[in-house]
């Protein structure tokens, strides 16, 4: 059963990273299914996770720390739940690896952000709510779901 929900939040991370591209916003559904896998998880396959507690505080520290960054203006609100709840599922033991990557790659969206800003010929051809469209009005954003969700990936496929 693990390996099908597995496979579950895994679509449903790859569902925020699109979205986000799509339109800077993650649907709300898309963390509460998250929440409820992990939830559905602990009843029916209790096993599944060894240290329940450190999940537990884990999604608890990330959720303090991001809702900071929220509040701060940093980070957008629908990545910060995106964020707490994938801290259930991401191991302890990976977590520093887990912010590394993530920061790579969010730094990497940043600086395709300034070269696509910066290209006048592209503006015609993104809606004008998608990340592309956004940066083309001179909005600076980064959609850090794909972040997100490359660090998910990283760290729960290890090559």
């Amino acid at each position: 059963m693990g390996s099908v929900i597995f496979i579950f939040i895994s679509a449903l991370v790859l569902m925020a990273a699109i979205t986000d591209i799509k339109s800077l916003s993650i649907p709300n559904i898309i963390p509460i299914f998250i929440l409820a896998a992990f939830a559905f998880t602990v009843v029916f396959d209790p096993t599944y996770f060894v240290n329940l507690e450190n999940s537990l505080i884990s999604a608890a520290t990330i959720f303090v720390i991001t809702f900071v960054m929220f509040a701060a203006g940093i980070l957008g609100a629908g990545d910060s739940k995106l964020l707490a709840v994938l801290g259930l599922w991401i191991p302890v033991s990976t977590i520093w690896g887990f912010v590394l990557i993530m920061s790579v790659v969010g730094a990497m969206l940043g600086v395709v952000a300034i070269f696509i800003r910066k290209q006048e010929f592209l503006s015609h051809r993104f809606s004008e709510v998608s990340w592309f469209g956004q940066l083309q009005q001179g909005r600076s954003a980064v959609p850090y779901a794909v972040a997100i969700a490359s660090a998910f990936f990283a760290v729960a496929f290890p090559w």
